[in-house]
């Protein structure tokens, strides 16, 4: 009886151990996962701002279950385009000016 009850007490030891462990593994991850997953959101930021002329065009979603997606809002940049082109084309003059309206609203979105 007294055998069963030190390896019952060894194999409680054991099993405690595995379960510290696997959880300081998890606690690691989880630190790393975070980690990344903030630079890439500074470096999607740096992205939108350098490229994008504060059009922020790439957003980095998690959800609750700390999954990560990409979206791109790019029916918003196409509307203020769109927009832009618009109020251009109300001149008089819009069709000998096509070419520098075009060219003076790509600029604005690329950043040239």
């Amino acid at each position: 009886m007294k055998k069963v009850v030190i390896c019952f007490f060894a194999l409680s030891l054991i099993i405690s151990g595995c379960k510290t462990r696997k959880i300081e593994k998890e606690r690691i991850l989880y630190k790393e996962r975070r980690n990344i997953t903030e630079q890439m959101e500074q470096a999607i930021q740096d992205f939108n701002s350098f490229c994008l002329d504060d059009n922020s065009l790439y957003k980095l979603n998690k959800d609750y279950n700390d999954n990560i997606t990409w979206s791109v809002n790019e029916w918003e940049v196409r509307q203020n385009i769109e927009n832009k082109l618009a109020i251009a084309l109300l001149s008089s003059d819009w069709q000998e000016r096509l070419p520098e309206i075009i060219e003076s609203i790509a600029s604005q979105f690329t950043g040239k």
